[in-house]
């Protein structure tokens, strides 16, 4: 019928939530109770191109901004996504808020809400069917309207976190009408689980390994391992193997103690390398300061 549509009902079974290889770098994302974490307000971009040279892949720009208040106590952030599927795109705005309990020294416990709004479409009239009358199809684009809720714990000292949370609280539907025999529900409402720690090895060696993991009721159980070296307080590189999908290589440079840029390189394992050329996404990030002040202290999280 069409050539992109299987593409795109494969692509949203198999990946209902955006998949991104810097996850260290993107917290926010994933967790709320992560707003305000960095102690200052934090501005970051992220672009990822999934499966490179496969017609209909993923394409994702994120824009996230987070800062804490009210003497650090809250956090509170913004975030605007666009995500192109094949013939789906989908823009998502989300809020996200914490709250902020300090137990002493570094040792921080939030919890967080967010909200979050978006907006799916289909368009049908970028379509080349082979077929030009199917009565499944209407071949008017075909979008909707979704609001969604979510919350999350984090906690974190200045060299280790760990954080839990479920980003959707609501089995919303994709589409409407007639696109509804394509897949009318959201089943998925994954839940995650991730953690890392750095390691001073030496005066100019930080080791920081990293988990990632997602749980869906009825679905495997997925997780991505990493392991990250700073050297020279400069420079991060590291590796990442998600389970059954990729090995992934990563580097981020830190120009300053304020801006710092990343890029991320997937190699797939799965049957579909022998398709794409495989994955790849790039960052950037800006601390700001308060007016007078220094920032001296690395912030590894």
């Amino acid at each position: 019928m069409l050539s992109t549509l299987f593409l795109w009902v494969g692509v949203m079974n198999a990946q209902n939530n955006n998949t991104y290889t810097m996850y260290m770098w993107n917290k926010i994302q994933y967790n709320p109770a992560y707003a305000g974490s960095k102690e200052r307000m934090v501005l970051d971009a992220h672009y990822r191109h999934q499966w490179h040279n496969l017609e209909g892949a993923p394409k994702t720009v994120t824009l996230n901004m987070h800062t804490p208040f009210f003497n650090d106590k809250c956090g509170a952030g913004l975030s605007l996504m666009l995500d192109q599927i094949g013939l789906t795109q989908s823009i998502a705005v989300t809020v996200p808020y914490s709250y902020r309990i300090q137990l002493g020294g570094n040792n921080i416990l939030s919890f967080g809400l967010q909200a979050r709004f978006e907006n799916t479409r289909f368009k049908w009239d970028e379509a080349t069917p082979i077929e030009q009358v199917d009565d499944l199809v209407n071949f008017s684009d075909e979008q909707n309207n979704n609001l969604n809720f979510g919350a999350g714990i984090w906690y974190n000292t200045r060299t280790f976190y760990a954080g839990i949370s479920m980003p959707q609280f609501l089995q919303n539907s994709e589409f409407t009408n007639s696109a509804k025999t394509l897949g009318a529900a959201n089943p998925y409402r994954p839940i995650y689980f991730m953690t890392g720690k750095a390691f001073q090895l030496s005066k100019n060696l930080v080791l920081k390994p990293a988990v990632l993991v997602s749980y869906i009721p009825n679905a495997p159980l997925d997780f991505d391992i990493n392991a990250n070296f700073l050297f020279m307080n400069k420079v991060w590189l590291g590796a990442s193997y998600r389970w059954d999908d990729s090995v992934d290589f990563l580097a981020q440079y830190l120009i300053n103690n304020q801006l710092s840029m990343g890029l991320a390189i997937d190699f797939t394992t799965s049957e579909l390398r022998r398709y794409n050329d495989g994955s790849y996404e790039v960052m950037l990030e800006y601390l700001f300061k308060q007016k007078g002040e220094q920032l001296e202290n690395l912030r590894f999280f």
